[in-house]
């Protein structure tokens, strides 16, 4: 719950497992001052013109919508946010009680269960908790052979997401603060895409990761590389606000008939321009 000022004057434990804020971090703080900050879709603030509650206060009745806020860990997380003004005994607005949920995953291919079993030392890269590139070369394979199977159309997309700045985090802090970077990078990445079914993340090395896409069009891949990055933006490493998170993120589609060899050496020339252009954004 909040005042009118969006100044926190309640909180609970389902607050505390979603933001990972808990109840001494929250109460008499605004969300503005760093705690529950709102994005829209296209990575606009909206604490001071789009806050829900001052929507709700402004329509004098439920307001509803999704945003993307910021976790304690740094990383963000694609919310529902229901906020319900809050009255007085003479009908008098006095505060807004805001609920929020995080949107559920559409999809188990994100994190496949083959890496839960067994295999999940020699799957699972030790720091991030996400598959490593050993297993994104057996995911691709598998793809490109359903395809052949099947007889339709590929449907794939990929995203090479590359930090920028890891060495400059390590610098600052060595190899423990460069780490806490690549965590806060794969939590925001594994966020935002969990909720489109067909997903899949992985880390390839260093400060590189891979996303698959379930799509053949090269628009929607764009938008998604535009959504990773504005998540990217806004996500931090905790006590390091100060440094933004400088990534670069480029794409390609895979065509029918690709082998596995011809898209990894494609993947790799193009990560090798993303190390060396100025651009944020590029699919080709």
């Amino acid at each position: 719950m909040v005042d009118k000022e969006g100044t926190v004057l309640f909180w609970n434990d389902m607050a505390t497992e979603v933001t990972g804020y808990d109840y001494a971090s929250a109460i008499g703080k605004k969300c503005k001052d760093h705690l529950l900050m709102h994005f829209d879709e296209d990575g606009n603030s909206c604490c001071e013109n789009k806050c829900p509650a001052k929507k709700a206060l402004e329509i004098q009745d439920v307001f509803q919508s999704n945003f993307t806020m910021h976790h304690q860990d740094g990383h963000v997380i694609p919310v529902e946010v229901r906020c319900i003004p809050l009255t007085d005994d003479s009908n008098n607005i006095i505060g807004v009680i805001e609920l929020f949920r995080k949107l559920q995953s559409a999809t188990s291919t994100v994190k496949d269960s083959v890496v839960n079993g067994l295999v999940q030392i020699a799957y699972t890269d030790p720091v991030t908790n996400i598959p490593n590139r050993q297993y994104m070369d057996q995911k691709l394979r598998m793809l490109l052979l359903e395809s052949i199977k099947s007889t339709k159309d590929i449907s794939l997309g990929i995203l090479i997401i590359d930090i920028r700045n890891l060495v400059d985090f390590n610098s600052y802090g060595g190899i423990t603060l460069g780490n806490l970077l690549l965590k806060v990078v794969a939590k925001s990445i594994f966020e935002i895409i969990q909720l489109e079914s067909g997903s899949f993340l992985a880390r390839w090395y260093g400060g590189t990761f891979i996303v698959f896409i379930n799509t053949n069009k090269n628009t929607i891949l764009m938008n998604w590389a535009n959504k990773l990055k504005l998540a990217l933006d806004h996500s931090f490493v905790p006590a390091w606000e100060d440094i933004q998170i400088d990534s670069r993120i480029y794409g390609t589609i895979v065509n029918n008939g690709e082998t596995f060899e011809k898209i990894t050496t494609r993947l790799e020339k193009q990560w090798s321009k993303c190390k060396n252009s100025t651009e944020t954004i590029n699919v080709f």
